[in-house]
């Protein structure tokens, strides 16, 4: 077979291993996108942000959230919600608490919702096990 190179994009190796990490409550993880130093840049500072699995739903997007609770405050934010997506990149959203309501349910199916606003504070990072 026959082709050629369009995207010489290093990967780094963490990218494979993330069928490594099924969801469990109580879970330890680590929030990054440096992945030298596995912290996460936030303007001239890198910083450690860690924290546990509290809760695993269903979206209103119909894809499965975690709601993680931080070992230290994030941008004000000591709860913070993303997409169970573990080959990609995803939003980290910033939320007030833990509580969960019933969302509307576009996948015609139960569906939840944090209680309130969830605000974007990092666009593209990565959510992995530590």
């Amino acid at each position: 077979d026959r082709g050629e190179i369009v995207d010489i994009t290093e990967v780094p190796d963490t990218i494979f291993r993330r069928h490594d990490l099924v969801p469990k409550i109580g879970q330890g993880v680590r929030v990054y996108d440096d992945f030298n130093n596995k912290t996460l840049r936030l303007g001239p500072e890198n910083r450690l942000v860690e924290g546990k699995i509290v809760k695993v739903f269903r979206g209103e997007d119909c894809k499965t959230n975690l709601l993680l609770q931080l070992s230290d405050t994030l941008m004000g934010y000591k709860y913070v919600l993303t997409a169970v997506d573990f080959d990609s990149l995803v939003g980290i959203y910033g939320v007030q608490n833990d509580i969960l309501v019933e969302g509307e349910e576009a996948c015609l199916k139960v569906s939840a919702k944090p209680q309130g606003e969830k605000v974007l504070l990092i666009e593209r990072a990565f959510v992995d096990q530590h």
